[in-house]
């Protein structure tokens, strides 16, 4: 039986362990976000590694919700005590499956060290519109001074993403507020400010547009301060700061 994307990847989880040991047939199957092997989801998959043999999977696959294109990670588990001529990953025949989806070494036990702390960060999460294209930014750059004595440039910050590692850069600017702006302050970089109260945002990515600071201010999981980064990460920037310095 494949669990549906709506449901936590915990509870997913939590139900693929319980019935590869109590369903008759021993097998069970998984449909959860690409994300559910990273980060802080990885200690899932984990669990699951440990209950269970994953002998199927795939990473990164296409999946149609409700009409939105969304990419998804499958994952297929047995009763360990089932045995598998061969196991797949990303439809590869594979010699083990690793808790992060990936095969050969398993860096997913792999210690931290100490000395690394406050080196590596995770960026920043936007959770909304809050990118614009270079010439958006270039066009408020150019815009006179705001009534606060303050050009909008200081409030934008070339943005690179996985995609520009990767792949085709985009050449992005992120709206980048000062953390901590009331409502009426950040609203005196008129532009930047203006452009954000006006978006609709796909939260779930399913087609269904709401308006972007109702859903920032009604959603308690979000930061309600919808100007700025769902996630700004302050530590990441005293680091960088202090690299600069």
């Amino acid at each position: 039986m494949f669990r549906k994307t709506e449901e936590t990847h915990g509870k997913q989880a939590t139900k693929a362990r319980r019935d590869c040991h109590e369903v008759a047939a021993g097998f069970c199957g998984l449909v959860a976000t690409k994300a559910v092997a990273k980060n802080a989801n990885l200690p899932v998959m984990v669990r699951l590694s440990e209950d269970t043999q994953i002998f199927d999977a795939w990473q990164n696959e296409p999946w149609l919700v409700n009409g939105a294109a969304v990419r998804v990670a499958i994952v297929c588990c047995s009763n360990p005590e089932i045995r598998h001529p061969v196991l797949r990953l990303n439809g590869e025949i594979v010699e083990n499956i690793n808790p992060n989806l990936t095969s050969g070494l398993n860096t997913t036990t792999v210690a931290k060290l100490a000395k690394n702390a406050g080196t590596v960060f995770i960026g920043v999460q936007q959770s909304g519109p809050l990118t614009v294209p270079r010439e958006t930014a270039k066009e408020w750059g150019d815009a006179p001074t705001n009534p606060n004595g303050r050009k909008n440039s200081d409030i934008l910050a070339r943005y690179v993403s996985t995609e520009d590692v990767v792949g085709r850069p985009t050449e992005e600017f992120l709206i980048d507020f000062p953390v901590g702006l009331s409502s009426a302050q950040a609203s005196a970089f008129e532009q930047p400010y203006e452009h954000l109260s006006v978006q609709d945002y796909d939260p779930f990515r399913n087609g269904d547009l709401v308006r972007f600071p109702e859903y920032r201010e009604s959603t308690p999981s979000q930061n309600s301060s919808w100007w700025e980064p769902h996630r700004p990460r302050p530590d990441m920037r005293a680091a960088l700061r202090s690299v600069s310095e």
